[in-house]
């Protein structure tokens, strides 16, 4: 409940700062470095698929040192629809120049599982800490963090329904 003077800008102000700072705050999560450098060692491209405004996206891949760990960004300002529309995945498929079948999601919220379930891509769920692991058990693989499984071991799991497309110079 809130009284008369409840100050409803000024409240949102402080959830704003309060979110910067948090922003300001994030890097990946354990593991995620290293999957990123795995997916090269493997050959794989590497895409982010967000509903953030590309702003937001470039600015923190910059702060956290990963811009270049990525060679397409695709953006909620660029798709008619965020997540749990598919809309961002496909986009980013689209610049991959791949198919959902031959790619994998990383997600952390249940929209995001939604998307790219909806994009048809296998999907791995690594739940934020506001998610409840069985909020995201629509994914293929679910993981309390990306440091329990080696990226090589996901893709060995999801063997049955994802492959390892060929890429490279020796494909």
């Amino acid at each position: 409940m809130v009284g008369p003077t409840f100050d409803r800008t000024a409240s949102h102000a402080r959830f704003i700062a309060h979110r910067r700072r948090m922003h300001l705050s994030m890097d990946f999560r354990p593991g995620i470095r290293d999957w990123l450098r795995d997916a090269r060692e493997l050959g794989l491209a590497c895409a982010v698929a967000s509903s953030s405004p590309l702003r937001w996206v470039g600015e923190h891949l910059s702060r956290v040192g990963a811009f270049d760990m990525f060679d397409v960004v695709a953006t909620g300002e660029e798709v008619a629809a965020h997540k749990p529309d598919p809309a961002v995945y496909l986009l980013a498929l689209d610049r991959l120049g791949t198919t959902a079948s031959a790619s994998l999601a990383v997600e952390d919220t249940p929209h995001g599982v939604a998307a790219a379930r909806g994009a048809g891509m296998a999907t791995v769920a690594i739940p934020n800490p506001f998610v409840d692991v069985a909020q995201v058990g629509a994914a293929d693989v679910v993981l309390r963090s990306a440091a329990d499984l080696p990226l090589a071991d996901v893709i060995t799991r999801l063997s049955g329904r994802w492959r390892v497309p060929a890429r490279g110079p020796y494909a």
